[in-house]
């Protein structure tokens, strides 16, 4: 039921809840620091999420009214404790932040929170390595670091290929991974 998942840098806690209050659960997938984020089965924006980004005063309701039950009562309480645990300035900033999100949202623009593409890739990969014998494991970082390189994340990029040929490396396959990552660069969409 559960997968893990790498977190994007901002990542947006209303828009899980208004999620899961809608019934709109995909998968739910932890990130490396073990938050729960939701990946919906259809990824439009819920009513309740501009409800709650209407005005400060409805954003405080909403985590205020929250109620802890349903399929997925744990992730509920854990956001709620989660927001308690925030100041008011930090409430303020996190609100001031979502509602410009949900301008761009208005405008057509990627909500910079739900990344179809990332999550496909990961799922695509696992599925890779899944399928291949524990030789080729170190393929999957070097796929990852194409997607990242191509998406401009140069850090993560550099950071999984040096992983691949380290693993690689210590395997003696290191040709296995300048084959693949020549390929790569031709083949990756």
């Amino acid at each position: 039921m559960f997968e893990y998942y790498e977190e994007p840098v901002l990542t947006n806690d209303l828009l899980s809840l208004a999620y899961i209050l809608d019934g709109n659960v995909g998968k739910i997938v932890f990130t490396s620091e073990m938050d729960p984020k939701v990946f919906p089965r259809d990824p439009i924006v819920p009513s309740k999420y501009a409800e709650a980004l209407s005005s400060f005063e409805s954003f405080l309701d909403f985590y205020r009214n929250l109620k802890e039950e349903g399929d997925y009562s744990e992730i509920i309480t854990y956001y709620k404790l989660k927001h308690r645990k925030l100041s008011f300035i930090a409430l303020h900033l996190k609100y001031v932040h979502l509602k410009k999100g949900a301008e761009k949202i208005d405008q057509g623009e990627d909500a910079g929170y739900y990344n179809e593409d990332l999550y496909k890739t990961l799922l695509e990969c696992n599925q890779y390595v899944s399928r291949r014998e524990s030789k080729d494991m170190f393929l999957a970082p070097l796929y990852m670091s194409r997607f990242y390189k191509e998406n401009g994340e140069l850090v993560k990029s550099r950071r999984l290929k040096k992983e691949a040929q380290k693993m690689a490396g210590a395997s003696r396959k290191l040709d296995v991974v300048w084959e693949a990552d020549d390929k790569t660069y031709r083949s990756f969409p």
